[in-house]
């Protein structure tokens, strides 16, 4: 089933993740975590409206996590995508300022983490580069660069040699060192 409501989060972290959304993606998003973090408040009776919940949707059954959602990582998504649709020449309109309350009263209920992979953000990169490939691959490229300082020992008899998992990691943790966050 194609999900309803998706949140997408091509980085572990919110704030890059938010960063790198085109401007047609940015309201899409505002909509659809706001959507989010009514339906999960309605779910978990915070509030009492009737309005249809969409319970196979793969985006809420994530965020909803079995009835410890992670209502906290919704709302900071909800934040950054407001204060970057504000930025942008967004009119103010901010909905969800009842639900951060809401939260506060029932962190409890809450989870502290969520289980976001890198190869969930991966999925999530594939499927924005699909929407619009030009703008992210702009985006993209910068964090897929590698500068490697001893470029012979990846090659045999002047060509790529095959480089195990292992290295690779090596790699990649040293060009985390250079942009800031892993990948």
């Amino acid at each position: 089933m194609e999900t309803v409501n998706i949140i997408y989060r091509p980085y572990k972290n919110i704030k890059r993740s938010v960063d790198s959304l085109s401007c047609e993606h940015l309201p899409l998003m505002k909509v659809n975590s706001s959507i989010l973090i009514f339906l999960i408040s309605q779910k978990m009776g915070w509030i009492n409206t009737n309005f249809e919940i969409f319970d196979n949707d793969k985006t809420f059954k994530y965020y909803f996590n079995t009835g410890r959602p992670y209502l906290r990582f919704l709302l900071e998504y909800y934040t950054e995508v407001y204060i970057k649709w504000l930025k942008s020449g967004g009119s103010p309109s901010d909905i969800i300022h009842k639900y951060e309350d809401s939260y506060e009263a029932h962190k409890n209920e809450c989870a502290l983490s969520d289980k976001w992979t890198t190869m969930l953000s991966v999925n999530h990169r594939l499927l924005l580069l699909k929407n619009d490939y030009v703008w992210y691959k702009r985006k993209f490229l910068k964090y897929r660069m590698v500068n490697v300082d001893n470029l012979k020992a990846y090659e045999s008899d002047g060509r790529p040699k095959a480089i195990s998992i292992k290295e690779m990691n090596g790699i990649l943790d040293l060009r985390t060192k250079n942009v800031g966050s892993k990948v």
